[in-house]
């Protein structure tokens, strides 16, 4: 069930080519979900998130679409606007691509990713 909710928001954004923060994710669940409520923020809310969104990003490898997670990001802090350390981790194990060290690079390399998922399904929804 989370699963499924999780994937329908992030296909929508990604057709929206807009990013989701981790807090407007939870707060999507909890309205299209009131019998499964999630934390909308702290360290709780990663780890409910985390495991289903390195499913989903499993899922997506499985079928050569690009990994949706990289659409959820970080409200505020010095990585405001970046996916969660688990993206960078499960692209590190899963994808073998260098992870810049510097969050400058990080960033572009977040915003390339981001791309790639926003044309993928902009061209998935006009099929």
């Amino acid at each position: 069930m989370l699963y499924d909710i999780i994937i329908t928001n992030l296909i929508a954004s990604a057709i929206n080519k807009e990013t989701i923060t981790y807090s407007q994710l939870a707060q999507r669940i909890n309205i299209q979900n009131s019998k499964m409520l999630i934390p909308t923020c702290g360290s709780q809310l990663g780890k409910t998130l985390g495991p289903v969104l390195d499913e989903i990003n499993d899922f997506c490898k499985s079928h050569n679409q690009p990994a949706l997670s990289v659409l959820v990001v970080r409200a505020s802090g010095a990585d405001e606007g970046m996916p969660g350390r688990g993206f960078w981790q499960w692209v590190e194990a899963n994808q073998h691509f260098f992870i810049a060290e510097d969050r400058t690079s990080r960033k572009q390399q977040a915003e390339h990713f981001q791309e790639i998922a926003f044309d993928y399904w902009a061209q998935k929804e006009t099929k």
